[in-house]
């Protein structure tokens, strides 16, 4: 199996062939084009620019690695072809969490309207307490994700998805909601907005899950829909790797969910052909 790790500066057109390769190496080479697509669009100058300037402090931004665009939009394309995306031939997708927008950039690519949703630190609200202030490396990242949605020619809208509160309303309705490496389930962050160590933060509890799902459904859903969650880890098991909480899971399941596509242990994923209840 290729090897395709991201590395921001790496010459665009080596990261270009190696999309391609890793593409080819799991079979689905007409995901490339895509890539192509959006890179075509894509200002090599001002890239270039964004890289230099954050490259000082690379090993302090956590969005950092989110500049090499050919290795994240390659593997949005491949996230495309686990979802079939292809298969709805255009429609409106609301990503939750969207950083880099890559995503929101191939389901373009693809004939749909995109729609993010991400978090806002207080840096950036006027009226926030003055002993609210992100970390450095934070603030640096969301710079990072401000400059990409604008490069890639995509559209966020801001709000902290708090549990058992309503997600904000959206001019469209949506017939795919997804969100990848998710962590809006995370609900402890520390006084500057930051996450906490996996072992002292809590998270959604199931009641939690099923109010955001009927929220989808009740508000936010065009049936058919799908919605597909990729959940980060959010345990640590007792040799100190991250694990996916089995028993949330094992909820996910119990509603209805097919847990793991695309080989991804903490892919959860509904197939709703029309609206319906969690519990």
């Amino acid at each position: 199996m290729i090897t395709f790790e991201p590395n921001p500066l790496r010459p665009l057109d080596e990261g270009m062939a190696m999309a391609k390769d890793w593409l080819q190496s799991r079979k689905i080479p007409n995901q490339y084009a895509v890539v192509e697509k959006v890179m075509s669009n894509i200002d090599r100058t001002r890239l270039a620019a964004l890289i230099a300037i954050h490259e000082p402090r690379r090993d302090l931004i956590g969005g950092w690695k989110y500049l090499d665009l050919p290795y994240w939009l390659a593997r949005c394309a491949r996230n495309a072809s686990v979802l079939g995306l292809e298969k709805f031939k255009g429609g409106n997708v609301l990503d939750i969490g969207s950083g880099g927008c890559h995503w929101l950039a191939i389901c373009k690519a693809h004939g749909f309207r995109a729609t993010g949703l991400e978090i806002k630190l207080p840096h950036a609200i006027s009226n926030v307490d003055p002993a609210f202030r992100p970390q450095e490396s934070s603030v640096s990242s969301l710079q990072i994700y401000d400059e990409l949605e604008i490069m890639l020619k995509t559209r966020r809208f801001y709000q902290w998805l708090m549990p058992k509160a309503k997600m904000r309303t959206f001019n469209r309705k949506f017939n795919i909601v997804t969100s990848y490496l998710a962590c809006f389930h995370r609900i402890r962050r520390d006084k500057n907005h930051g996450l906490l160590p996996l072992d002292r933060q809590t998270h959604f509890s199931n009641q939690d899950w099923a109010f955001f799902l009927n929220d989808l459904v009740d508000r936010h859903l065009n049936f058919p829909a799908i919605i597909h969650l990729e959940l980060n880890a959010d345990l640590v098991s007792e040799s100190g790797k991250r694990m996916h909480d089995p028993a949330l899971l094992e909820w996910f399941t119990a509603q209805g969910a097919t847990i793991g596509r695309g080989g991804f242990r903490g892919a959860i994923t509904f197939e709703l052909p029309e609206p319906r209840r969690f519990r």
